[in-house]
């Protein structure tokens, strides 16, 4: 179970939540300077899915049927991509989710 799911259930604090992704983050990060790779990636824990290096996400998920407008009350990305550029001086890619995923 990933650290977000135990947040929204309730058995960690958001502090602990965000402390868990950012050791992810740390982990994919360093994989990846090991491995001597140009552009990283921070994988994308927070989203709760596999890692972005191992997984192009689901494609059984039916898309939602839009019937007013769409608005994001925050940003998405820049508090993950920040953190994880941070651990790098290395070109950092942003990841945003598919938009299926935006939706729901």
């Amino acid at each position: 179970m990933s650290s977000r799911s135990h947040l929204v259930g309730q058995r960690i604090s958001e502090e602990e939540c965000v402390k868990a992704i950012t050791e992810e983050i740390r982990k994919v990060v360093e994989l990846q300077e090991e491995l001597d790779i140009d552009v990283l990636v921070h994988g994308e824990p927070q989203s709760g899915k596999r890692s972005a290096l191992t997984s192009y996400g689901s494609r059984c998920v039916k898309p939602p049927i839009i019937y007013g407008d769409v608005s994001r009350p925050n940003p998405m990305t820049v508090f993950w991509s920040s953190k994880a550029q941070s651990l790098t001086k290395r070109p950092m890619k942003g990841i945003l989710t598919g938009l299926v995923t935006i939706l729901n």
